[in-house]
């Protein structure tokens, strides 16, 4: 639905190689179209539902609560996020701060700079409301911290818009299959062909083992890049990984200062599942369970298992290539 405009609009920040890549006017001489697009949703939208495991952990609907899909400019799906509640929002307001929103537009166009894979950020707009939300009693994060935050306090908040080809994620798969959904996860795995770029054979099983192998080795190649540049993603469930093997849902984060194993800015994540050193095995996890939830449309277990060791060899043996470019 239309979200309420917000009470006191204003521009944070605008990417201008990202409103080029989009053909959007110069923001220049159009900010007051940026501000009445993408501030709130006004006109139809999408919002889509999602699962989430971590490790091997399922921990069912997950997303998505706060983005929603407003149109597609350039072959790129454009979303807004922060600027409503949807129907997977689960009790919670929809909304974004503008410390993640300003966050998360620095890293996607850093990203970018850098040539690592990565969603795209076009914009940030002020809402001039406030949310609330977890912080720490001692002040700002740190990584030596290993606790989450711990008392609530009042933010500014912030609508960013963002885009890539398709925020087709893992999760997306998962949650249909955890549900038994067969139907709707064939439709997935038809989708997932096409934003992949694959082609169908008219076989289910070659297909499916067509898809978790791009799949696999779309998630090598991004593990290859973030180790390139000391990028720790922090939180690596399924729900924020793309099929598209570009780096998604930008929250904590970090890019290392100087070189460490154990490295990890998400302080919710004190044993580390998630650290520098340990992201090509946690990616190499998140491609096994998936592939077993996408296999699970398939009536012969042998099969499924066969599809699911391909999936690994895959990303094994394209890891190891980026492993040794790097």
């Amino acid at each position: 639905p239309p979200s309420p405009p917000p009470p006191a609009p204003y521009i944070v920040s605008i990417s201008p190689s990202a409103a080029s890549l989009l053909s959007l006017p110069p923001p220049s001489i159009s900010l007051k179209t940026y501000l009445k697009t993408f501030t709130g949703c006004t006109g139809p939208s999408i919002a889509t539902i999602y699962g989430c495991h971590c490790g091997t952990q399922y921990f069912g609907q997950l997303g998505d609560g706060r983005a929603v899909t407003i149109s597609e400019l350039n072959g790129q799906e454009v979303q807004l996020k922060g600027s409503t509640t949807t129907p997977f929002s689960r009790g919670f307001d929809g909304k974004a701060t503008l410390r993640g929103s300003v966050r998360e537009l620095l890293g996607c166009e850093g990203l970018n700079g850098l040539k690592v894979p990565t969603t795209r950020a076009l914009c940030v707009v002020g809402t001039g409301d406030y949310v609330h939300r977890p912080w720490y009693t001692d002040g700002e994060p740190s990584t030596e911290r290993k606790f989450p935050p711990n008392h609530m306090i009042r933010e500014r908040g912030a609508v960013l818009t963002r885009f890539c080809p398709s925020f087709l994620r893992l999760g997306h798969f998962e949650i249909h299959a955890l549900r038994g959904e067969t139907a709707e996860l064939l439709t997935l795995i038809e989708h997932g062909i096409e934003v992949l770029g694959l082609q169908s054979t008219g076989t289910l099983s070659v297909d499916v083992r067509n898809l978790v192998e791009a799949v696999a080795r779309n998630q090598a190649v991004l593990m290859g890049e973030w180790m390139r540049v000391g990028y720790c993603q922090g939180n690596m469930n399924s729900d924020n990984t793309s099929v598209l093997g570009l780096t998604l849902d930008l929250g904590p984060f970090s890019f290392m200062d100087s070189y460490s194993r154990g490295f990890q800015p998400f302080t919710s994540d004190g044993g580390g599942m998630f650290s520098f050193c340990n992201q090509p095995s946690a990616a190499l996890t998140a491609i096994k369970v998936w592939s077993a939830a996408v296999t699970s449309v398939l009536e012969d277990n042998d099969k499924s298992k066969e599809i699911v060791k391909a999936a690994e060899d895959t990303y094994r043996e394209t890891f190891k290539g980026e492993a040794e470019d790097v």
